[in-house]
């Protein structure tokens, strides 16, 4: 589970604590302003909070987070003018990071620059840093390896008739990369790519782990499997280093070109660009799963994006359905999956989380979330033309109450995980 919050931070790299998100109105007058910046070359005028920062000596950087690429040695007031008329949808447009060289400073600038009147809002884009699972180090995990496909009854739903492999719906899995050189993962990837500065390379072994739930290879008589057969996973690294633009052009990646399900097993505080982006997601009508977060020992602070309304909320869940211990509750909750013991791949190299390579178990959250997402992806195979909202409810009315539990409530949600039952209402 990624996180904005604390605890064991191995294999964290990056911050994001003095950036700057910057959200310029978009009516004719903030872009006539910024159209004259352009043409007319003259430096910001000094008078205005946001013409005051992008003068000062303390900007360290500034870059438009959609629209063209600023070319090098660009002045900054010409990088807000691309910002200004990046987009047709005005919800992205205007969109700026500014880089400063402290969270003092951040600080100041957000809460001047968001009095500026060409501004919409200016705040301080949340952390999400990797967070270590909180796994027991057991010795010998092969005596319940992968228990969860059958606690989910996938495999009574392959036997079933009504069984379509997913092997064409597009899931993006939007976390730390995922290693394609792994035995169980080769030629599942349809698009591998960075939106971090650092590489491709899957250095924590988080994304890996999760591919490796989704859609490891089935039948190929090595390792382990996943829920589905899935060939079209969208590998967006946009964790791990953490950067808030590069994130959330994953996000837009992934919505504009073809995923039909996006997995985050990520989460953090409110971000409004991050809301913006998933919503508008949600209304082309992509079915988006978000892990609960593990923080329940710590609070059981609210996560995002699972708390946004519209995406499925993932809890975890134990062998013996009950809740683990660590998993986050709510009523934006939708439902769980198991989340303990987790058996799937991890790099082929030295990882942050990873304890060796090739495979091992963890828990959390971000476990029991690519479960659901790739349940989505099988009802999408049935269904090709299912809304996310008929997925949603197919994945929440066909959940199994866990004992003791006779309707919805805030730790289970609608109840655990049932593939199967799920099918049979699409």
């Amino acid at each position: 589970m990624y996180t904005a919050r604390g605890g064991s931070s191995r294999g964290m790299q990056g911050s994001t604590e003095t950036q700057v998100v910057v959200k310029l109105k978009t009516n004719s007058v903030t872009r006539g302003a910024m159209r004259a910046l352009a043409t007319e070359g003259r430096e910001p005028s000094k008078k205005g909070a946001l013409d005051k920062w992008l003068a000062s000596d303390k900007l360290m950087a500034m870059e438009p987070v959609f629209g063209k690429a600023p070319t090098r040695g660009m002045a900054n007031f010409r990088r807000l003018a691309v910002a200004a008329d990046a987009e047709s949808d005005s919800k992205l447009s205007g969109l700026s990071v500014l880089s400063l060289p402290s969270t003092r400073d951040a600080k100041k600038a957000c809460h001047e620059i968001h009095k500026d009147s060409l501004v919409e809002y200016a705040y301080i884009p949340p952390m999400k840093y990797v967070l270590s699972p909180r796994r027991s180090r057991r010795s010998d995990p092969l005596s319940n390896r992968q228990w969860f496909l059958s606690a989910i009854n996938l495999f009574a739903a392959e036997k079933s008739a009504r069984f379509v492999p997913a092997r064409n719906v597009v899931v993006a899995v939007i976390d730390s990369g995922i290693d394609p050189d792994h035995p169980d993962l080769r030629g599942i990837l349809i698009d591998n790519r960075s939106f971090t500065s650092g590489s491709k390379k899957d250095t924590s072994g988080h994304g890996t782990h999760v591919a490796g739930i989704i859609a490891a290879v089935n039948n190929n008589r090595i390792g382990v499997r996943g829920v589905t057969n899935s060939r079209r996973i969208m590998a967006l690294k946009a964790l791990d280093p953490y950067s808030a633009p590069g994130y959330y052009r994953a996000i837009r990646h992934a919505t504009d070109n073809g995923a039909k399900v996006i997995n985050f097993s990520l989460g953090g505080g409110h971000d409004p660009t991050e809301e913006t982006l998933i919503k508008r997601a949600l209304n082309k009508g992509v079915v988006v799963a978000a892990a609960m977060g593990n923080e329940k020992l710590e609070g059981n602070s609210r996560s995002f994006p699972a708390a946004i309304a519209g995406v499925i909320g993932v809890g975890a869940s134990t062998e013996t359905d009950g809740i683990a211990n660590f998993s986050n509750t709510g009523t934006h909750i939708d439902l769980v999956a198991p989340g303990v013991n987790i058996f799937s791949t991890v790099p082929t190299y030295p990882s942050g989380l990873a304890d060796g390579t090739d495979y091992e178990a963890w828990p959390g959250t971000s476990m029991a979330t690519p479960q659901v997402a790739a349940a989505a992806a099988l009802l999408l195979a049935k269904k090709p033309g299912a809304s996310r909202t008929m997925v949603r409810k197919a994945l929440v009315r066909g959940a199994d109450k866990v004992p003791g539990q006779k309707r919805f409530n805030a730790t289970f949600g609608h109840g655990r995980l049932n593939v199967n039952a799920s099918l049979g209402l699409i």
